[in-house]
């Protein structure tokens, strides 16, 4: 019987020499970090718990066993409910500005990585930027020009949300649209 990882890509490379690869592509400063939404967990709320907030505060029913596809829909269904209301918690939910920098995004800030990619709306990653390196200005979905992807230029894709407003959000759906963002992030990243 084949083993499930015996045709698996670890075992086409040696981890110990990937590893060294790795870091000597981001020391010369030709890597870009992509960042989910996993750092910023704790401060910020979850997918599910903001979802049931837009829903409490939108005057939308929340159905419990939702899957994150369905969660897009949702978020669509309250913005068309009451969009107003729907920008408003998003932005009180996320916008807020951290009173510190998670240690994660201080490391990632600190190594030379050609910029900074991220599927987060919060402005976490934007305030380290800013405090760590001087980048006041991330840039924001639609407005992604990958020849400014440089010296730790950070960019929001799906949108960004801080204590200035919202700036144009951008969520995918894990049907066919979710396609059209690999061109973006392929030609931010090569």
């Amino acid at each position: 019987m084949q083993s499930y990882y015996e045709n698996d890509w670890r075992n086409l490379v040696d981890p110990i020499e990937a590893t060294e690869e790795a870091l000597e592509i981001i020391k010369q400063g030709k890597a870009v970090a992509f960042i989910g939404s996993g750092v910023s967990m704790g401060f910020y709320p979850s997918w599910e718990e903001i979802i049931k907030k837009l829903c409490e505060k939108c005057g939308i029913k929340f159905k419990e066993g939702s899957s994150s596809e369905e969660f897009i829909k949702i978020a669509e269904d309250c913005k068309q409910k009451n969009e107003k209301m729907y920008y408003n918690t998003l932005i009180q939910l996320l916008g807020k500005e951290p009173p510190v920098v998670r240690r994660t995004y201080i490391l990632l800030l600190s190594l030379p990585f050609k910029g900074y990619i991220t599927i987060n709306l919060d402005p976490m990653l934007a305030t380290g930027a800013r405090d760590l390196k001087g980048i006041h200005q991330p840039f924001v979905y639609p407005s992604l020009p990958y020849n400014k992807l440089n010296n730790g230029q950070v960019f929001y894709i799906h949108g960004f949300l801080g204590s200035s407003g919202c700036k144009k959000l951008f969520f995918l759906s894990l049907n066919s649209k979710r396609l059209m963002i690999i061109p973006i992030v392929f030609s931010l990243v090569f």
